[in-house]
């Protein structure tokens, strides 16, 4: 249980998308040090998320901002929906300029 809450504080930081990859790491190599130690393992943590697009505000346009690296505002507007687009199309995702479960794994901002 410890390593879930402890993941889902990191992942409501807003330098997650920065350094969650690292993070994340981290807690399932003590979760798995916990398995082989006998422990039961935790369920695997499920983090809500918000389907974003032209228009949108709020924490998920922030981290959506923060991980492509362009001003941080938390207004989806036609310069965040350039630069997801151009993101999108660089990782051969399609390219809609809507942030959704596959932009964000993608992004790493899920699991």
């Amino acid at each position: 249980m410890l390593c879930a809450q402890r993941l889902k504080f990191l992942q409501s930081l807003d330098t997650w998308g920065t350094f969650g990859k690292g993070w994340e790491s981290r807690v399932e190599a003590v979760r798995a040090m916990a398995m082989a130690a006998g422990k039961q393992p935790q369920t695997t943590l499920t983090l809500d998320y918000q389907i974003i697009k032209k228009g949108s505000t709020g924490p998920w346009v922030r981290k959506l901002q923060q991980a492509l690296k362009i001003q941080v505002d938390g207004k989806f507007g036609t310069g965040t929906e350039a630069a997801l687009k151009a993101w999108q199309q660089a990782q051969g995702l399609e390219a809609d300029g809507i942030a959704g479960r596959v932009t964000y794994r993608a992004l790493g901002l899920l699991a």
